[in-house]
């Protein structure tokens, strides 16, 4: 069975945007204040939390897919910051091997992100249904 109700767009790209709490975390102070190693395990959690709630407590009818996308868009908003972060400051992504490698490297990135956005739909799915929703189906082929 499927549905065809459309996808919430402002949801995944808002979703997606919060890859700028690493920057602004790394601006602000929050990288110096914590270190390295805690950082950006906190801002991971932070996001994923905020992911698997706003999705999970809410009634999006697509939640995985709309979590899978959401993890694209924030991987290739990440990689955007990367190179543009590497060309202001000569630190970062442009460092790395070119060619072959960076292109790997980049498709890693993405594939990362794809899988931790469906474990994050999937969980945002389990809380949906753990809260009663359940939405209407089309049974039609």
């Amino acid at each position: 069975m499927k549905t065809n109700a459309p996808l919430q767009w402002p949801l995944i790209l808002g979703l997606a945007s919060l890859v700028l709490l690493h920057p602004v975390a790394h601006v602000g102070g929050l990288q110096r204040l914590l270190g390295t190693p805690a950082t950006p395990l906190l801002l991971v959690m932070v996001t994923a939390g905020v992911w698997i709630a706003s999705v999970g407590l809410s009634n999006i009818t697509r939640p995985v897919l709309s979590m899978v996308l959401a993890s694209v868009f924030y991987g290739t908003f990440n990689l955007v910051l990367g190179f543009v972060a590497a060309r202001f400051t000569g630190q970062g992504i442009l460092q790395a091997p070119s060619g072959i490698g960076l292109g790997i490297g980049m498709v890693a990135v993405l594939l990362t992100s794809m899988f931790w956005g469906l474990v994050a739909g999937l969980l945002a799915l389990l809380v949906q249904r753990l809260g009663g929703f359940h939405p209407q189906r089309n049974t039609t082929p």
